[in-house]
């Protein structure tokens, strides 16, 4: 079942419960006693498929263990998981040459494992971009004492991390990743100076790159993650090189990402974003269900930087609900410290449209609280710019 977890976590007892009423054979699940050979032989073997990845040789030992199906649970993917939303890993498990889908029921995909690869065509090719889950505040991520921290509310975290020192430094905590060519770290800096870019793989330097800063006010810049092909631990350190540099916010996304320009639209199919429900991979849809979501958040996201200025959203969305009923609101984050932003009704039979005036390029969210009164299909997010 995946995900997979260390052994202790409730959310493994979903699983459980299913696998007691449908009589399923499963060698992951909740125990209040974590195993060490379940650790060490299982989770720890095993943990790069909660990223979709499996290589021949961990098929192998899955098939030694007499495994021979994979559930994945969509719905039960928190941020803690993965670095990326829950449709990275969907894309991957779909797209692997030694898995077959078998069927999609809802929110959970079963896939046979196959003896041998049968390649076969990305069934989602349009997924190209996956957003953020993790994000780093430089003034938290200071090791050495040269570096200095100052308040700004104009700043991701309201504070950031200036290098104008000697040695002085950040690390970002390491992150468990595949080797993907369009991984990219992007950094929040302004100022004028160099930073030695030192990036680490298993804890050992894998490559170094000097970023030239010259920015009066907040910038971000791009720096492509050093490639690689197998699973890794993977982390970054920004070290001053020349002049003085300050260092706000840090994001690691997978695809190619520059924010649109006046006049521009991005238009993203709807299951690439974080969400409950279920994904359908035909359309591109987030499906909800008034039977199985509770009332909250369900869907939000991009997480990505947008520069200052004036912003359309539209939510190309259906619902069988009868016209009028209040499906649910969508918060369009104008502060990004805060969440405060302009909420904009989701109306069964209305356009769902609004717009966000941002006064800063710190990370962009819109956020859906689900009503739980109707189903609705949410099937593109279209982002336009206006000035």
């Amino acid at each position: 079942m995946i995900t997979l977890w260390p052994g202790d976590s409730h959310f493994a007892s979903l699983y459980q419960h299913y696998a007691s009423l449908y009589r399923v054979r499963m060698i992951n699940g909740y125990n209040p006693f974590i195993k060490r050979g379940y650790f060490e032989e299982v989770f720890k073997h095993l943990f790069s498929i909660n990223q979709g990845l499996l290589t021949d040789a961990q098929l192998a030992s899955l098939r030694k263990m007499g495994v021979g199906y994979l559930l994945f649970h969509e719905n039960l993917f928190p941020e803690m998981v993965s670095p990326f939303p829950a449709a990275r890993t969907l894309k991957n498990l779909l797209a692997h040459p030694r898995l077959a889908l078998l069927k999609q029921d809802g929110p959970v995909w079963a896939f046979r494992l196959l003896d041998a690869a049968r390649p076969h065509p990305d069934p989602v090719p349009d997924w190209n971009l996956f957003f953020p889950a993790r994000r780093w505040e430089a003034e938290r991520c200071v090791v050495k004492r040269t570096c200095t921290v100052q308040t700004d509310e104009a700043a991701g975290g309201q504070a950031y991390a200036t290098l104008s020192q000697t040695n002085s430094a950040i690390a970002l905590p390491p992150e468990h990743l595949p080797g993907r060519p369009a991984l990219h770290w992007l950094i929040r800096a302004r100022g004028r100076g160099e930073l030695l870019c030192t990036q680490l793989r298993d804890q050992q330097a894998a490559g170094a790159s000097t970023l030239a800063v010259d920015a009066p006010s907040w910038t971000w810049l791009s720096l492509p993650v050093t490639t690689f092909t197998n699973f890794a631990l993977v982390g970054l350190k920004l070290e001053r090189q020349s002049g003085g540099v300050d260092l706000d916010t840090a994001l690691l996304v997978d695809g190619d990402w520059q924010p649109p320009a006046p006049g521009q639209t991005f238009t993203w199919p709807a299951a690439i974003f974080f969400h409950s429900g279920c994904s359908d991979i035909a359309t591109g849809s987030a499906v909800f269900r008034s039977a199985t979501e509770a009332p909250g958040i369900v869907f939000y996201g991009p997480k990505l930087p947008l520069e200052p200025g004036l912003y359309e959203v539209t939510v190309d969305k259906t619902s069988p609900a009868a016209a009028g009923i209040n499906l649910g609101a969508l918060n369009l984050e104008e502060d990004d410290n805060s969440g405060r932003g302009r909420e904009l009704p989701v109306v069964a039979g209305q356009p769902t449209i609004g717009l966000v005036r941002l006064a800063r390029n710190t990370p962009f969210k819109l956020v859906f609280l689900y009503s739980g009164r109707g189903d609705v299909t949410f099937r593109q997010i279209a982002l336009r710019r206006l000035e």
